[in-house]
């Protein structure tokens, strides 16, 4: 039941605080935990459609979006957080502190790129379907931030593919989805 709320306290390296509520660190070990899945099936050739070469160029450090209520945790210990640093092969975690954290931090070894996860997972519970574009990223050149905010879809488009899935399945969709 805690597993994922204690990971990030284990694996916490540096940066802005962590949130102290169990709750609030819940939906951050989630999140690093697909990511360290996601790396190692990358680093395996797991799904691979795209050329042979390109699941070796994906780098270990991934950047995590983390949710509103991980951001508010952060904020509570002094900096606000909006994005987190994992490095997936160390198991390292760096909270990013700011509304526009720094991604080429000092956690991030000189000319290093980052992974960044851009979210279009779907449904609700065992209807869940995890959807990740991955984008290969250099901090120092591109905006990484805006990148993990690129695709982020509306309530509208979440309520359509609710119901969409629903019809799909063959059933009514969740209430409030409408």
């Amino acid at each position: 039941k805690h597993l994922f709320s204690k990971l990030p306290g284990r694996v916490f390296r540096g940066g802005a605080a962590l949130p102290e509520r169990l709750e609030q660190l819940h939906p951050i070990g989630i999140r690093l935990t697909l990511a360290v899945g996601a790396s190692e099936l990358l680093r395996e050739g797991w799904g691979n459609k795209v050329a042979e070469d390109a699941t070796s160029s994906v780098p270990p450090l991934f950047v995590l979006k983390l949710p509103p209520e991980a951001s508010e945790g952060a904020a509570a210990c002094g900096a606000p957080c909006v994005a987190a640093l994992v490095h997936t092969q160390d198991l390292c975690l760096w909270m990013l502190p700011g509304a526009m954290p720094d991604f080429a931090c000092a956690a991030l070894p000189e000319g290093a790129a980052v992974s960044a996860i851009c979210d279009r997972t779907v449904g609700i519970g065992k209807d869940r379907i995890l959807h990740w574009d991955i984008a290969v990223l250099d901090p120092r050149r591109h905006s990484v931030l805006a990148e993990l905010e690129a695709e982020e879809p509306s309530q509208q488009q979440r309520g359509l593919q609710h119901e969409l899935s629903a019809k799909i399945l063959g059933r009514s969709p969740p209430l409030g989805t409408r």
